[in-house]
């Protein structure tokens, strides 16, 4: 009888055994019934607090004494809110170095975000007589978040406009037109912004290349609205004035004037 059941268990340790042995791909986890279950669970994703801003003119194509207004826009993302702090720089594209005499201010200069919101900013920038033809503005935002920056690349024509307007009578008006200081090799433009009548300008400027209008052999017609009379200045510099030969009026003293200097070397 003994022999019987020592035979039984010794037949039912094989068996148990082989089913253990089939038993592929199960790992126990632990060979104690009483140890607490233990279940991975990924760690949550955390999302960082940033600030990202854009402009609405990626390029611009302009001219020397230019003021150009943009448009920023703050964006905040990964739950930012706070304050936002804007700066604009106007530098040569070419060696990142500012453009003397340039300027860019941003109204407003702060803007406070709700979380993820979004606020906007108008960048003014007022170029000098001698900008760069390749000139970059680069619009920086600082909070807590990490630093954003957005650029408008400009390509400055060397060219300086004036527009000359009707004064709702048929004569024109230099209210609004300022004296200006071009550089020598500057392409002096007068254009026709309201349909004027016979409109010839009358330029005290031939020693500084900018003669009168169908005068010293020009032969530009007379100016009909969106037309041009153009001329390059130098290379004598100085000042003169000018003003509507038609239809008027000559204000003398007081008409604009404008300066012709030395290119900067």
């Amino acid at each position: 009888m003994a022999l019987y059941n020592m035979r039984s268990f010794v037949l039912a340790l094989g068996i148990a055994g082989a089913a253990g042995a089939c038993d592929v791909g199960s790992t126990p986890a632990t060979n104690n019934p009483d140890a607490p279950i233990v279940a991975e669970v990924d760690a949550p994703i955390v999302d960082t607090p940033k600030v990202s801003i854009s402009v609405n003119k990626a390029t611009l194509e302009t001219e020397q004494l230019a003021t150009e207004p943009l448009i920023a826009t703050i964006t905040g993302a990964g739950g930012f809110n706070g304050a936002v702090t804007l700066t604009a720089t106007v530098v040569n594209a070419a060696t990142d170095a500012p453009v003397v005499g340039a300027t860019a201010s941003a109204v407003p200069a702060s803007v406070t975000l709700t979380a993820n919101g979004t606020a906007m900013s108008t960048i003014t920038v007022k170029l000098p007589n001698n900008a760069p033809a390749a000139t970059k503005v680069k619009i920086a935002a600082t909070s807590s978040a990490p630093a954003a920056e957005a650029v408008s690349a400009f390509t400055v024509l060397n060219q300086v406009t004036l527009l000359v307007k009707n004064d709702g009578g048929g004569a024109c008006t230099y209210a609004g037109v300022p004296n200006v200081e071009i550089r020598s090799g500057t392409m002096m433009r007068f254009k026709a912004a309201d349909q004027i009548n016979n409109l010839v300008i009358h330029s005290n400027g031939a020693g500084q290349g900018v003669p009168h209008q169908q005068q010293n052999g020009d032969n530009t017609p007379d100016l009909q609205q969106g037309q041009v009379y153009q001329k390059m200045s130098g290379p004598g510099v100085g000042d003169f004035d000018w003003y509507c030969h038609t239809p008027g009026p000559n204000l003398n003293a007081a008409n604009p004037r404008i300066r012709v200097v030395a290119p900067t070397p």
